[in-house]
């Protein structure tokens, strides 16, 4: 399956990607932080592929801490075209 994402070093700036395009999800696939279309993330996610959503959360300090919800699929080959 071939899908369109932004790679990123680390989680936050996948979520802050997403936040500042008001645009698709954040995930982790095989590790790596992505922002994807939500339309993608529907379709990795019925072909089977294992992914987590990433989420942050303000702490009562006002820093901010990422967090991912694990959903277990069977893994299927999966190749992501970076823009």
């Amino acid at each position: 399956m071939t899908f369109n994402a932004y790679e990123f070093p680390i989680a936050s700036e996948a979520l802050q990607h997403v936040g500042a395009s008001a645009a698709g999800v954040a995930i982790t696939l095989r590790r790596q932080p992505l922002a994807v279309s939500q339309t993608d993330a529907d379709r990795l996610e019925a072909s089977g592929v294992e992914l987590a959503y990433l989420c942050g959360h303000e702490m009562p300090d006002g820093s901010w801490r990422t967090h991912s919800g694990i959903r277990r699929f069977t893994a299927v080959a999966a190749s992501v075209v970076s823009e």
